[in-house]
């Protein structure tokens, strides 16, 4: 049974036309458009992290070619309507124990959170949690924090494995990322149903 974060009317409606008439056909990752945030850890492509004194730097090597710096100098987080609405929007960071949290505002609307399109506009607030339960493996918590869509903040928990010293489609051993340009190899966007009028 699907269990539906506490939409509002009309964040419910959008949802279901993506997902269940659209068939998420009009995915903006689909079109090589940054993944956002959280799915930037959601999808089956591969992130490097670098952790410096001041900052993380997530570099997303999706179709996106996209990277994302986290503050951790002690800055707090910006008014949104101080900043540019980005795609990965405005990043701070603090350790609790062996958790990382994460917390982000200033999101452009133009992102989907998860694969099945659930809708956010400029108001969301995101709060990750990572934590490294094993040596392979990272707990995903996201808390979405968004009034205009959602009745009530909602958080959804995941994990990503840790591949340092595996191969896989998009990484060499050792864990280094390999190129993928998808604004040159997007091949999958014909499988997209309703895509370049099928």
């Amino acid at each position: 049974q699907y269990i539906y974060p506490p939409f509002t009317p009309a964040a419910k409606a959008l949802w279901e036309q993506r997902e269940l008439k659209d068939l998420e056909k009009d995915d903006p990752e689909g079109f090589c458009l940054p993944p956002g945030v959280p799915r930037m850890l959601y999808t089956p492509y591969p992130t490097q992290i670098y952790q410096m004194p001041d900052r993380i730097l997530f570099v997303y090597e999706g179709g996106a070619h996209v990277w994302r710096v986290i503050y951790m100098d002690g800055r707090k987080l910006p008014n949104p309507d101080d900043v540019n609405p980005t795609y990965l929007g405005y990043s701070i960071a603090h350790w609790d124990g062996d958790t990382l949290v994460i917390e982000s505002n200033g999101f452009n609307n133009r992102t989907w959170l998860d694969a099945s399109g659930h809708p956010h506009g400029e108001k969301l607030r995101v709060t990750e949690k990572l934590t490294r339960t094993d040596f392979n493996n990272i707990k995903v918590e996201a808390t979405i924090d968004d009034p205009e869509f959602y009745t009530k903040p909602w958080t959804v928990v995941t994990g990503i494995t840790w591949t340092a010293n595996r191969t896989g489609p998009f990484t060499m051993r050792g864990g280094e990322i390999l190129e993928y340009i998808c604004q040159e190899n997007n091949r999958d966007q014909i499988h997209i149903h309703g895509v370049l009028g099928k």
